[in-house]
């Protein structure tokens, strides 16, 4: 997937995924010419809740930076973290927490029950 990188506002992602399962996301960041964006040196973190509201965290994404310097995040979920999410509808962003804070993905996760545990 790749996504242009605007710092005003997130770009929006939702996604439809099956409880219980392995999820991986990896996310390619490019400039408005085209260009990867260099994303390395910066520290990101992504989480998952019931609503915008929400103190609790349902899920905090793991976020590999090892593709950064070529605009490359990969985000995953293991399949035990994934099978605690049991409602059918959550929320979750992606967020750079050194430096100027930026938001820049945001989203809804429709919840797909799992069937085979």
């Amino acid at each position: 997937m790749v996504y242009l990188l605007h710092m005003s506002t997130p770009g929006t992602l939702n996604l439809s995924e099956v409880q219980g399962d392995d999820w991986t996301l990896t996310l390619s960041f490019t400039n408005s010419l085209g260009y990867a964006v260099d994303l390395s040196g910066a520290t990101w973190n992504a989480q998952v809740r019931r609503n915008y509201k929400d103190d609790n965290v349902a899920a905090t994404w793991t976020v590999d930076t090892s593709g950064a310097a070529s605009g490359v995040l990969a985000l995953s979920l293991s399949h035990t973290a994934t099978a605690a999410l049991t409602k059918s509808h959550y929320y979750w962003d992606l967020q750079q927490t050194s430096g100027t804070v930026t938001t820049l993905l945001i989203g809804e996760i429709t919840m797909i029950p799992e069937v085979t545990r």
